[in-house]
């Protein structure tokens, strides 16, 4: 059995078509849009019936992965799981690193596979289709809709999580709360002036704070933030959800906002 799946293996891999609208043999499932977020949501009703484990009671408590197979490319173990709040399947920890190694972009397709050559069940063959893209408008962060601010310090940016006092996370995220003895993580939604979403696991760490850890670090590096550096939190115009907010970066330095290249401003226009 374990010469036959390396052979599998060695086949998947010796195929083309990482670009092929249709990779040969395979059965085609679905596809979803690419957005400029540092996590894939997938509608749960659209893939609910190519993923039915991880909806499956027993499963809830374990690591939930998808085996991806990008022919004649790479092979990847995607952690994912439900969130809720968007009633979606989430690729989570490895995406941002997915989409850099393939180079996609927004409004790409990525088409999911059922493989000729399959593994195991939780086993499945994507394939993209390019686009050409759009510019991605800025949203509205308006002074009415301001809710609090941080200056960033050393620790904020260089020790991959952001501490913020229960005070504001109660004042401002109401909606927001986990038990003080609890160790699991929530996840809240920020939106910056890219228009880029950055979905953030937020835990309980004492009585005095809340801590955000899994998302943090890739935006303070994507936004290239330094100690002084203040972000800004606003309520959007039209939220998604409960748990969506917008996120302002202002530079110590000159007072301009990293998230919005050129701008001199402390806040963004549409007050």
């Amino acid at each position: 059995m374990t010469r036959q799946r390396a052979q599998m293996r060695e086949d998947l891999s010796n195929r083309h078509g990482e670009d092929r609208a249709d990779p040969e043999g395979d059965t085609f499932l679905f596809e979803t849009e690419v957005t400029l977020s540092n996590r894939l949501l997938i509608p749960v009703e659209r893939a609910i019936g190519h993923f039915p484990f991880l909806l499956d009671p027993e499963e809830t408590s374990n690591l939930q992965v998808l085996h991806l197979t990008v022919p004649q490319t790479k092979e990847w173990i995607m952690p994912v799981i439900r969130y809720a709040d968007e009633d979606a399947f989430m690729f989570t920890r490895l995406w941002p690193q997915f989409v850099k190694f393939h180079n996609l972009k927004t409004l790409d397709k990525i088409r999911f596979y059922k493989p000729y050559l399959c593994l195991h069940t939780r086993h499945y063959v994507v394939a993209f289709k390019r686009s050409e893209g759009n510019v991605a408008q800025v949203p509205k962060f308006r002074w009415k809709k301001f809710l609090f601010q941080l200056e960033m310090t050393p620790g904020d940016v260089g020790h991959k999580r952001l501490f913020i006092h229960n005070d504001d996370v109660m004042s401002h995220f109401p909606l927001f709360y986990i038990p003080e003895k609890f160790r699991t993580a929530d996840i809240i939604k920020f939106t910056d002036a890219h228009n880029k979403d950055w979905y953030m696991d937020v835990m309980r760490y004492s009585s005095d704070f809340y801590v955000i850890i899994e998302g943090w670090d890739g935006f303070v590096k994507e936004r290239n933030l330094k100690a002084k550096d203040v972000i800004k939190f606003y309520e959007p115009v039209q939220p998604s959800h409960e748990q969506h907010f917008l996120i302002e970066c202002v530079r110590n330095e000159d007072g301009s906002n990293p998230t919005q290249p050129g701008s001199t401003k402390n806040e963004s226009e549409g007050k």
